[in-house]
């Protein structure tokens, strides 16, 4: 059976950051702890590339992402749910090649908070 390509694999900005996520995750840190949310979502479905990689990651990974060039949205208000139940709660994520990712209905509605807040 030939493998189909994903439909990601134009996005080099995604490309880019989702490999350097899983460089940064080699180093003892429990990917189950992060869900990759954001615009790094829309690129999976094919709508746009990200800029940047947002993720949700446990209090404990906190401190050790604070620094990284990945965006933690643990503090975001827009979300409808709490970072922890996105993260743990396996209605509000898919896999991705091991990466947990927020489902799209999560994000629209994130998007949709923006831009009545930003209104």
């Amino acid at each position: 059976m030939k493998n189909s390509s994903s439909l990601y694999i134009h996005y080099n900005n995604f490309n880019r950051l989702f490999n350097k996520l899983i460089l940064f995750c080699n180093n003892n840190i429990i990917t189950d702890n992060i869900c990759i949310t954001g615009d790094s979502v829309l690129s999976l479905y094919n709508i746009k590339d990200c800029n940047n990689m947002e993720i949700f990651v446990n209090k404990e990974y906190e401190d050790i992402f604070k620094n990284s060039i990945f965006i933690i949205h643990n503090k975001n208000t827009l979300y409808n749910k709490h970072f922890e139940d996105i993260i743990h709660n396996p209605v509000n994520y898919f896999y991705f090649k091991n990466m947990k990712f927020c489902c799209i209905n999560i994000i629209n509605q994130f998007n949709e908070n923006n831009i009545s807040y930003s209104n």
